[in-house]
């Protein structure tokens, strides 16, 4: 049985036979456990005797400590059932896949929340709005230069054309937030609500701010 090293291992399985009465199962028996680790002398686990289950399985949780060996020899005895005999052997690759699995879901939260702090990302509306008249918009939005010539990763900001009047254009007052690709059209949708908005569009490829108003409807 291989698992991570040097990781606590939970509901371990012990099946007590019936010396009486072999293949049966035992139940109603006080297991004692005790494990040897790399070949050392058997002391009694930490959280023995197991805890009973149901149809003669017992099981037990082993500490991270217990876990820390490459090889682990598991012994299971009660008064009324054979020994029970095993061997784990916890595994460094086992440890780290487990560590990278942790480290997924941490990544997997971080991102979920990091979505809904900046939602203005994708709009909080639900009207989808796109440089395309057809979506959303009353006018092109596609970005372009001085020269009218199509500006690649561009910065697309919109706000509220009330609260850009009002000189809010600070990050808590984006509606949306969308980049340009190589034909000046917007990477992705944002969605808005039925309102006038101000758009605002700078980058590397912009000699002057591009500022475009226009309505959701």
């Amino acid at each position: 049985m291989s698992v991570p090293k040097n990781v606590a291992l939970s509901n371990y399985l012990i099946y007590m036979v019936d010396s009486s009465s072999r293949p049966d199962g035992k139940t109603g028996e006080t297991v004692a456990v005790s494990i040897a680790l790399d070949g050392g002398s058997f002391a009694a686990a930490d959280n023995s005797p197991a805890t009973e289950m149901a149809n003669a399985f017992y099981k037990i949780d082993f500490t991270q400590a217990e876990m820390n060996a490459d090889s682990v020899a598991v012994r299971a005895s009660a008064g009324n059932s054979d020994d029970w005999n095993d061997a784990i052997y916890p595994d460094e690759i086992e440890a780290d896949i487990a560590a990278s699995d942790a480290k997924i879901d941490i990544l997997d939260t971080n991102v979920d929340s990091l979505v809904t702090s900046f939602s203005p990302v994708f709009g909080a509306g639900t009207i989808e709005t796109s440089h395309d008249v057809a979506k959303g918009s009353d006018v092109d939005l596609t970005i372009l230069d001085a020269a009218s010539s199509p500006v690649e990763d561009a910065n697309v900001y919109i706000f509220l054309k009330t609260d850009y009047d009002a000189g809010n254009r600070s990050s808590s007052y984006y509606k949306g937030y969308t980049t340009s690709d190589v034909n000046g059209e917007w990477d992705w949708s944002v969605y808005l609500d039925a309102e006038t908005y101000t758009l605002v569009a700078d980058g590397a490829g912009i000699s002057q701010v591009m500022i475009q108003e226009f309505t959701v409807s």
